[in-house]
């Protein structure tokens, strides 16, 4: 059986190849493509980007958020963390962590991110699927939890509610009534300065 001996020199010889060839050089493209490579190099050198360095290639810069240093590597590595505590992976739950503004630059789209994290996207999406009865559920917990429902609220801080009720229901003022609840109350609230939180 023919076997490469794999040596530093050797192994920067094969990534100048993978460069050339087109092959994205973030570990996980890496990987997919060149997976003997990946461990070899990681063993040679004790990670890819050192491997990576040493061929001459420069890496992207890491994007830096709240002390954190996020590059495409970095951000899978906490997306597959989060997947494995079980914490919410949906866009709408992660919006203000460190490592969804990192996502963005780096793989184009939240979605893109959890894709790259070998994660189907629709498992972790807030709702596959809105339905009349799943909107005028989520318009009256809300309600009964003194969010604010006025149409600006809603838009800003829940727009696939917002963007839903509106498609279901012809407009936002008639998903809340349709809810159970006046609109004119939830104007009443928001006009009377009744303290209502903004989610």
């Amino acid at each position: 059986m023919n076997r490469k001996k794999w040596s530093k020199d050797k192994i920067v010889l094969e990534i100048s190849d993978m460069q050339a060839r087109g092959i994205l050089l973030n570990w996980r493209s890496a990987a997919e493509a060149e997976p003997d490579i990946v461990a070899n190099a990681t063993r040679l050198f004790g990670s890819w980007n050192a491997a990576v360095i040493a061929a001459g290639i420069e890496l992207p810069s890491p994007i830096k958020r709240k002390g954190l240093n996020f590059d495409k590597h970095a951000v899978v590595v906490e997306i597959q963390r989060m997947q494995r505590q079980h914490e919410p992976l949906n866009a709408y739950a992660t919006r203000h962590l460190p490592v969804f503004a990192a996502s963005l630059p780096l793989f184009g789209t939240w979605e893109n991110a959890i894709k790259a994290a070998g994660i189907d996207y629709s498992d972790i999406m807030l709702f596959r699927k809105w339905t009349p009865g799943l909107v005028k559920f989520m318009i009256s917990s809300l309600y009964k939890n003194s969010v604010d429902i006025s149409s600006h609220n809603t838009q800003i801080h829940n727009s696939p509610l917002f963007n839903a009720g509106c498609r279901l229901f012809g407009s936002w003022q008639k998903a809340v009534e349709a809810s159970g609840i006046s609109y004119e109350d939830v104007r009443l609230n928001v006009s009377g300065g009744l303290k209502r939180k903004s989610r």
